[in-house]
Order: C-alpha cells, then sequence, then structure tokens
C-alpha cells in the first residue's frame, strides 16, 4: 500500500548506465532468485526487496537508497546480510520528502537527485545529463497529492511523529515484551495511529 515516489527518474539513469530495471513483487520467487545470483551490483530503494541479496555471489555490490530523511532504516539489516554474503553496501540518502518520516513509516515518501545522489553518479563516472537532474514534476503533485490525502485520514505527520513518541515511549513502562505488543497495538487504534 505504501509507495515510494520519484523512483522512475532515479531508474532512468541507472537504466542509462546499464542497470535492468524489474519489479520483483512482479515475478515468481524462482526468477527473483535467478536475476539476483547472476548480478554484480543491485541497485534499490531500502526495503525488502534489497534482501535479496542473501541470493548474490560474494563480491557484488548492493546499492541502498534510503527513502527517509529520519535516522531509522534498514541499513543494519541489510550490512547483516551484505556482511554475511560478502558483498560491498553502498548507501545513498535519496530522500526529497518535505517531512520527516522513518523507514517503516506509511507515511508517503519521496526520492530524487539530491546532492548525495548527484554525488554518488559522479563518484562513480554516472553518465547523465542535467534534464535527467530536474525534478518530476507529475510525481513530485501526486506525492502531495498523496500526503494531503494521509494527512486527512491520519492527521499532520507531525501529529503522526508525536502518536509515534507516545505510544513507543509509554509501551517502555508495560512489563513484558508480549503485554508490551498488545498494548502497542490497543494505543495505535485508540490515537488512530498508522506508523
Amino acid at each position: 500500500t505504501r509507495r515510494t515516489f520519484g523512483e522512475a527518474q532515479v531508474q532512468k539513469i541507472f537504466e542509462k548506465n546499464g542497470y535492468k530495471i524489474i519489479c520483483p513483487e512482479t515475478l515468481v520467487l524462482q526468477k527473483q532468485i535467478a536475476l539476483v545470483r547472476n548480478c554484480k551490483f543491485l541497485a534499490g530503494c531500502a526495503g525488502t526487496a534489497l534482501h535479496l541479496a542473501l541470493f548474490m555471489k560474494p563480491g557484488g555490490t548492493v546499492i541502498q537508497i534510503k527513502r527517509n530523511r529520519l535516522p531509522k532504516c534498514n541499513a543494519d539489516i541489510q550490512n547483516l546480510i551484505n556482511d554475511t554474503k560478502g558483498l560491498k553496501g553502498i548507501f545513498i540518502s535519496g530522500s526529497v520528502e518535505e517531512n520527516r518520516t522513518d523507514h517503516c513509516s506509511s507515511v508517503p515518501q519521496i526520492i530524487g537527485v539530491n546532492k548525495y545522489m548527484r554525488e554518488f553518479f559522479d563518484a562513480f563516472h554516472f553518465k547523465y545529463n542535467e534534464k535527467d537532474l530536474l525534478r518530476d514534476d507529475k510525481d513530485f503533485d501526486e506525492y502531495k497529492i498523496a500526503l494531503s490525502e494521509y494527512n486527512k485520514k491520519y492527521g499532520s505527520v507531525f501529529i503522526n511523529n508525536v502518536k509515534h513518541f507516545i505510544i513507543h515511549y509509554s509501551a517502555c513502562f508495560v512489563p513484558g515484551r508480549e503485554r508490551r505488543s498488545v498494548y502497542r497495538r490497543w494505543l495505535k487504534q485508540k490515537l488512530n495511529y498508522e506508523g
């Protein structure tokens, strides 16, 4: 249900530089594994699709684009996979979102060619032209609409961050892992929190 906006712009630049664009969720698992098993570079937005790196051959490189601005992300999980398989990891902060979100947030997120992405392209001698770097206004408008709809349904991102803080820090006072989990689910429902 969550969509990361802005991916098409970044994909075009990767595609110009020899990367094949795939959507793993549209392929059967055997095909996903076969493609990843035979690639030397795996690039994409941070998330479970990059965990397919478990099937890469040692010595490959995983390029992970961070899609949110808050520190919390899944880099620790991806690093563990990369280390286990003997893969190199490159992490790029690709977020251009207006409101800071967490990795696992259901708030709409947007990536784009920011200064970090451009530094990556330049450091690795990617071919692109200035037109490739311009923001896709259509995608940005769709992001703004999705963000507005989210805010109408759940409240502003700021309010949602406050709810997140209340839920997670008040749960610290509930003894036992299972009870804390039940408490968090209950409080999320009471506060109409979608995180």
